[in-house]
């Protein structure tokens, strides 16, 4: 069952990305920042995990983690939020190697990743040294 994960959403945007969850039948959870120091797989529901160690900071960017998506739904879900303009910068799906990372590895991650994005030009992107 397709589950979304929300991690500092505003206000105004929760309120359209409620709409878009109950339109589409996501059911979704906002994270609280209390719990950005439990591992993934605990917020999911999985129990019986360890999170990797971290030192890491909270955050404040907000974060959209999809979890149990098929390819439809979760295609459907980023077009509806491209239309309506609810823009989230850091989106991901839930996977084995992830599931043990707390909120603020993930954010670390996706983070690193988005400046990667920015800072090389498509050619580089794809370039093997």
């Amino acid at each position: 069952m397709a589950h979304a994960y929300l991690f500092n959403p505003g206000a105004g945007k929760l309120k359209l990305l409620r709409v878009l969850f109950i339109r589409l039948g996501i059911s979704f959870t906002v994270v609280p920042r209390e719990h950005f120091g439990r591992p993934l797989c605990e917020i999911t529901g999985r129990g019986g995990c360890e999170a990797e160690f971290d030192e890491l900071p909270d955050f404040t960017d907000e974060i959209l983690l999809m979890d149990g998506f098929d390819s439809a739904r979760f295609h459907a879900l980023l077009d509806s939020m491209k239309s309506s303009r609810a823009t989230i910068a850091l989106k991901a799906v839930t996977t084995e190697r992830n599931l043990f990372w707390t909120p603020r590895r993930l954010h670390a991650e996706l983070s690193a990743e988005r400046e990667a994005m920015r800072s090389k030009t498509p050619l580089d992107i794809h370039k093997t040294e």
